[in-house]
């Protein structure tokens, strides 16, 4: 038999009879104010008797409850009503809730990166052009086809790897917004919008000439970090970012090495630089003799920041006449030249602070007199072994 209870106006509160090893159970289910749900049971000996009080039964067992149930219930309800956000309908409102609460400064637990973004700056910027192109538009009329459409027609003036980038940052704005409920689609679940393989491979690292071309002019610029910093990335493989936030404490004349904080790497692994004796006698002139106790610099002027250094170094590789080298293209040139002077491949990943060996191949490019080597050894080998291949 089963009996129905109506305890409230949102709940319908069930109990049963059945079969027990010691008699006739009457069994109530009912969902408590945590959310769970509960269960009371009450043994009779005989089924009629379990029977004639189910009903009686279902209401001792929750009248103490319901009072509170409802004023829960209640409670919940204004609750959700006093925190309800209501979804974006424009880009703008799902680009300033993404600005919000994910473009912050990165945190940090030590040397463990545990929150934030450490390029909120950069994307920060990104996230600016994306409002200019789309921030008026409904997110309803963001569709795959749209987007196809603005891909194709800003590659007419911008390279695939800006396009790219921008595509990917608005493919993480819709898929975070989906997890929390405030899209209720992506445009790039279809896939294919993003396309890094069609990115060029750049394989662009500086030659003996160009090099001394490079520091020459760096060595007369007005900037007086420019030519220690191209130094710290040419011979030892130092990304801009970590050149950037070098301190005093980090670099050593003494051991001559330099310490790149995990904080400060992209893979949040510490490392050692070794330096080079150009490279140490660059830094001891940057520092200054004053600023030098016992091999340890006591006070670093710091690097300039971002768009000082930006000018100074497309300054420099103009007058030297590389203006299609990056200044990532020096920690190319410093990769190829560590396994051409015979250092293996895994002491250059850990060199560079390369998770994996896969990483470090990408860096490792050919240089120019590469197949020119390799024909001349071709060259000899077939001249000493020339009466053994040939017949009698």
């Amino acid at each position: 038999m089963e009996g129905e209870v109506v305890t409230s106006r949102w709940r319908r509160k069930r109990g049963t009879v059945r079969r027990h090893a010691k008699g006739w159970q009457v069994l109530v289910t009912y969902t408590g104010q945590d959310g769970k749900r509960h269960a009371r049971t009450k043994l009779f000996k005989e089924r009629a008797e379990a029977e004639a009080a189910l009903s009686s039964f279902v209401e001792s067992a929750l009248s103490k409850k319901e009072p509170e149930l409802e004023s829960s219930r209640a409670a919940l309800e204004s609750s959700r009503a006093e925190s309800f956000t209501p979804p974006p309908r424009l880009f703008s409102e799902l680009a300033a809730w993404y600005r919000e609460n994910f473009l912050v400064p990165p945190i940090y637990q030590g040397p463990l990166h545990v929150g934030g973004l450490r390029g909120w700056r950069k994307t920060r910027n990104e996230l600016a052009i994306l409002v200019r192109e789309f921030g008026t538009l409904p997110l309803s009329h963001i569709t795959y086809p749209f987007l196809v459409t603005w891909r194709d027609r800003k590659l007419r003036s911008f390279s695939i790897c800006t396009v790219n980038r921008r595509l990917a940052l608005l493919r993480r704005i819709f898929n975070v917004g989906r997890q929390a409920g405030l899209v209720e689609k992506s445009p790039f679940d279809r896939g294919g919008l993003v396309r890094t393989s069609l990115e060029p491979h750049r394989t662009r690292i500086l030659s003996r000439e160009e090099e001394d071309i490079l520091l020459r002019v760096a060595r007369a610029s007005r900037s007086r970090s420019l030519y220690a910093a191209i130094l710290l990335a040419l011979d030892g493989g130092l990304r801009r970012a970590e050149i950037e936030k070098l301190s005093a404490q980090d670099i050593d004349l003494t051991t001559r090495m330099v310490v790149v904080r995990a904080t400060n790497t992209k893979t949040q692994r510490e490392r050692l630089v070794g330096l080079t004796t150009r490279c140490m006698q660059a830094l001891e002139a940057w520092c200054g003799e004053r600023q030098v106790e016992g091999g340890c610099v006591r006070q670093l002027q710091g690097f300039p920041s971002i768009g000082t250094f930006d000018a100074s170094w497309k300054r420099a590789r103009r007058k030297a006449g590389l203006c299609g080298v990056r200044f990532h293209d020096l920690r190319h040139t410093c990769a190829t030249r560590l396994i051409q002077a015979g250092l293996p491949i895994a002491e250059v990943a850990r060199i560079l602070g390369h998770t994996t060996i896969q990483m470090t191949y990408r860096y490792v490019n050919q240089s120019r007199d590469l197949p020119a080597r390799a024909a001349r050894l071709l060259d000899d080998f077939l001249a000493r072994h020339t009466t053994q291949f040939c017949s009698p």
